[in-house]
């Protein structure tokens, strides 16, 4: 069987195959984003064991900065609601990726099916 599949066929596979990458991309988007978001909870958990006055060091790039309790607990603070904000708007394109690709792997299960009992609109049988 080396007929070549029609082109609607072929677009549909690319297309099926197009959304299944992005969905990929987008859960493991997800994951690095749950992942640091736990990572932030637990620094939480050790900066609120902490006196107020203490003073933390900060690392960034090669150095280590001095900081105060409060500024470092407003930074993770922020960047915990950023990646919630992050998360949240993956989360639905997760959603619509996911109903893209369902629609399209119909789509072509059906194209398959007509292809495969002769059924033709543009001369799907050899």
């Amino acid at each position: 069987m080396s007929q070549q599949l029609p082109p609607e066929i072929q677009n549909l596979v690319l297309k099926a195959r197009q959304l299944e990458e992005q969905l990929r991309i987008v859960m493991t988007r997800r994951q690095q984003i749950k992942l640091e978001l736990l990572e932030i909870e637990s620094v939480k958990e050790e900066l609120d064991k902490l006196p107020d006055e203490v003073v933390i060091h900060k690392q960034v790039g090669n150095i280590l900065i001095k900081k105060d309790k409060k500024s470092v607990s407003e930074e993770i603070n922020d960047r915990k609601e950023t990646l919630q904000l992050q998360d949240l708007a993956l989360e639905k394109q997760e959603a619509n990726l996911r109903k893209q690709f369902e629609s399209t792997s119909r789509e072509l299960e059906s194209a398959l099916r007509r292809y495969q009992t002769g059924e033709t609109g543009e001369g799907l049988v050899s």
